[in-house]
């Protein structure tokens, strides 16, 4: 069997389904929603992506063929409006197809602003995404 693509930014997180090339959101690890509430405690939440309307990073074919992997970690400017003014890799995955995909993706994205004593300010985001090959079912 031919194995499939998986694409995901974690948080928020996404995973390419085998019936699809583009990822689809997964939930939010604890871990990310224990350091919201901690932030919420001291007045501030950070900016996170509406992870119900972006779209997914598409899994370069040639990526697939090559069977690269990996996580790219993007650092993303948010404005008060929840627009992505600057997406910049922090780390890369290792291969270039995949970095590009993820920062264009994340280019079109939407975010929910982060909020400062309830009112919208802009920040920064840094964002995972996790290319991962995945067997498909037998």
């Amino acid at each position: 069997m031919t194995p499939e693509p998986v694409a995901s930014p974690s948080p928020p997180s996404a995973v390419v389904s085998p019936k699809s090339p583009r990822a689809t959101p997964v939930a939010k690890p604890k871990a990310a929603l224990a350091r919201e509430t901690s932030s919420a405690s001291k007045g501030a939440i950070q900016a996170q992506p509406d992870e119900l309307h972006n779209q997914p990073p598409e899994y370069p074919e040639e990526s697939r063929i090559a069977r690269e992997q990996g996580v790219v970690l993007l650092r993303v400017e948010v404005t008060a409006e929840g627009e992505p003014v600057r997406v910049s890799i922090l780390q890369s995955s290792g291969f270039f197809r995949l970095d590009q995909a993820a920062r264009q993706a994340v280019r079109h994205w939407k975010f929910h602003p982060a909020l400062t004593a309830g009112i919208p300010v802009s920040s920064e985001a840094d964002v995972p995404v996790h290319f991962k090959l995945e067997e498909a079912a037998r």
